[in-house]
């Protein structure tokens, strides 16, 4: 290989590992978004079963009661929905 060519080729391989160096660094924000994102969506989700958990122990034959329950339960969820 002569100088320019040894050159030049050693200068693809510098932008292949730089083009390599990006991705890694886009790669590695968007595991930390999708990190952020599962934690938040674990924290709703246990707060979903929360809200589930009484809804399954109510033992009544007042239908009313029951409706007004539930309609508190979809409020509940609503608000975590729109956090």
């Amino acid at each position: 290989m002569s100088g320019q060519n040894t050159k030049d080729y050693i200068q693809l391989l510098e932008d292949r590992v730089k083009g390599c160096n990006e991705v890694i660094t886009d790669q590695q924000q968007k595991i930390e978004e999708l990190q952020k994102e599962n934690t938040k969506l674990k924290e709703q989700l246990k707060e979903l079963e929360n809200l589930i958990k009484p809804c399954l122990d109510v033992n009544t034959s007042d239908e009313f009661e029951t409706a007004s329950y539930f309609q508190s339960f979809v409020e509940e969820v609503d608000k975590l929905l729109t956090k």
